[in-house]
């Protein structure tokens, strides 16, 4: 089961934040208030509120508007399509040409936005061929998005049964790096490294290493809990019983699906809510 890919987070910001090589650019306080709101809207995207996270999308467009922001208004448009994705389909093109506009115009280096988008939309209409095709990651993108390119991509390989060694590598490499600047709290944006956590236990738990899968499962719901991204825990838990089952452990397993149907159920997603019903139901069944 595939867990939706998170929020491609604002590039600009997290490398400054983790390289200390780079030099302290003064910023206005108008562009630190509305970085600090752009976390607001991506929490409220990331728990489902997406009514919430729209608004407070559409009020930072005509900050960073305004404020010549090219980063940030990439970084919410995105914010803007995922919530049409998710929500009402009728505004996507429009904010994928606002998308295309200012990466064609203004600054090319930026077309990775366009591209972990697009990753976003095959993911959700579970388009593994296709996906798989459009993740490529790049030496000229910044390593956070490569990161999620590369979580993309692995959950797709899994799902299709063709897992790479060499994306696998690549991508514990990664998690490695950034899952070190998020405990070193030079990097604020946890969801990225929880994504790639649960990308890696996926794939693991496929292959059969259930060490690993184990291991990058536990990461993935400790961080997604203790930053209180309770929906992406939920699919960890999910993760979890379904490693459980593996191992031949059944009382863990109903634990985890009974607590993860419980949580679907608080976010009202009824489909998965059905879905962990189901799995308890064959459990019981095999008792």
């Amino acid at each position: 089961m595939q867990r939706v890919g998170l929020i491609l987070l604002s590039i600009a910001i997290l490398i400054i934040s983790a390289c200390s090589s780079l030099p302290k650019q003064v910023q206005p306080q108008a562009k630190k208030n509305a970085d600090l709101m752009l976390v607001s809207a991506q929490r409220y995207e990331n728990q489902r509120h997406y009514a919430d996270a729209k608004a407070l999308y559409e009020s930072l467009h005509i900050q960073y508007r305004g404020m010549g922001d090219v980063e940030g208004q990439l970084v919410v448009l995105t914010g803007l399509s995922r919530i049409s994705l998710m929500v009402d389909r009728a505004q996507y093109t429009g904010y994928l040409a606002q998308m295309e506009e200012l990466v064609n115009m203004v600054e090319p280096q930026k077309g990775y936005h366009i591209k972990t988008l697009e990753l976003y939309r095959l993911y959700l209409e579970a388009k593994w061929d296709s996906l798989v095709v459009t993740a490529q990651t790049s030496d000229e993108y910044p390593g956070i998005a490569n990161l999620q390119i590369l979580s993309y991509k692995v959950q797709a390989d899994a799902y299709l049964q063709n897992i790479q060694d060499n994306d696998l590598a690549q991508l514990e490499k990664l998690y490695s790096r950034y899952y070190r600047l998020m405990r070193s709290r030079k990097f604020s944006h946890p969801e990225a490294v929880s994504n790639a956590a649960y990308s890696l236990a996926y794939s693991y738990m496929l292959s059969s290493d259930l060490q690993k899968a184990s291991k990058y499962m536990k990461r993935a719901r400790h961080i997604d809990y203790a930053n209180g991204l309770f929906y992406s825990y939920a699919y960890d838990l999910w993760l979890a019983g379904q490693i459980a089952m593996a191992q031949g452990n059944r009382s863990d397993a109903i634990a985890s699906f009974t607590k993860a149907r419980d949580i679907f159920a608080s976010f009202e997603d009824s489909v998965m809510q059905a879905k962990m019903s189901n799995e308890l139901e064959q459990l019981t069944e095999r008792k």
